[in-house]
C-alpha cells in the first residue's frame, strides 16, 4: 500500500532518529563500552518505534481509510402536475391541490428530499422526457400521474414512480376514492409512495387528515381547490 501524503514527514523523522540513535550506539561501543552501548542502542530503537507509532497515529486522523463511510444521501423526489380531462375543471383544481398536499406531506417523510413545487411545474410545462426533467430538477425519483372520473362517479388516483436517470417505472400507487373522500385517499397514497420510496421498515407517520370528521375534511377538501382555482393568473 502506498504511503499517504501525511506519512512522509513521520518517515523522515523516524530516519533521523533512527541514525542518532545508532550513531550514538556506535560512539559509546567505540569507546570501549560495549554494554552501554548496546543497551543504549536498544534503547533508543524502543524510543524510535514507540514515537513513530503515536506520530504514525497523529498524522492518520484524518485518513479516509480509517474513517466510517459517509452516510448515503436520502434521494431526491420531485411530484409533477396531475394529468386530468381538460373538460373536467373541477376534477383539474383537486389534481391541483392533491399535488401540492403530496409535494408537502412527503417532504415531512424522513429521508427524503422534496423538489419544491414550482419548481416541478415549470419544468413540466417544457414536456421534456423523464430523463431530462430529472436531471433539470435535481432528482432521481418522479411522481407522475393521473386522476379521471370512472363510471360509478368515483375518481380513480393513479400514480407512477420513475427513476430519473433510465425512465424506468419503479413503482405505483392506485387509489379509487368518492369526490367528498379524497382527503381520506390522499393518506393512502402517501403510505403506499413512501413504500416505494424509503427503505423498507422506514417509520411513516402518513395520516394528516383525521377521520373524526369526515365531512370537514372533504369541506376542507374543496374549499382549498376552490381557492387555488381562484389564485391561478388567467390564460
Amino acid at each position: 500500500m502506498l504511503l499517504a501524503a501525511a506519512d512522509v514527514p513521520t518517515m523522515l523523522v523516524m530516519i533521523i532518529l533512527s541514525s542518532l540513535v545508532t550513531a550514538g550506539g556506535m560512539a559509546v561501543v567505540g569507546w570501549g563500552r560495549q554494554d552501554d552501548g548496546v543497551r543504549l542502542w536498544a534503547l533508543g530503537l524502543g524510543a524510535f518505534a514507540a514515537i513513530g507509532l503515536l506520530v504514525g497515529a497523529w498524522t492518520r486522523r484524518g485518513d479516509p481509510d480509517g474513517a466510517p463511510p459517509p452516510a448515503p444521501k436520502p434521494p431526491v423526489v420531485a411530484v409533477l402536475p396531475l394529468l386530468v380531462d381538460d373538460d373536467d375543471p373541477e376534477l383539474a383544481r383537486m389534481a391541483v391541490v392533491l399535488a401540492e398536499d403530496l409535494t408537502t406531506r412527503l417532504a415531512r417523510l424522513p429521508g427524503l428530499e422534496v423538489v419544491a413545487r414550482t419548481s416541478a411545474v415549470a419544468v413540466a410545462q417544457e414536456k421534456l422526457d423523464a430523463a431530462a426533467m430529472a436531471t433539470r430538477l435535481g432528482a432521481g425519483l418522479l411522481v407522475e400521474g393521473s386522476m379521471r372520473r370512472e363510471a360509478n362517479a368515483a375518481i380513480a388516483i393513479n400514480l407512477r414512480v420513475i427513476e430519473g436517470r433510465s425512465g424506468t417505472q419503479r413503482g405505483s400507487a392506485q387509489v379509487q376514492a368518492s369526490a367528498d373522500r379524497l382527503w381520506q385517499a390522499e393518506n393512502q397514497i402517501v403510505e403506499q409512495l413512501a413504500a416505494r420510496l424509503l427503505p423498507h421498515g422506514t417509520p411513516v407517520q402518513a395520516t394528516v387528515y383525521s377521520s373524526r370528521s369526515r365531512e370537514a375534511n372533504a369541506a376542507l377538501f374543496r374549499g382549498r381547490a376552490l381557492l387555488s382555482s381562484a389564485s391561478a393568473p388567467a390564460d
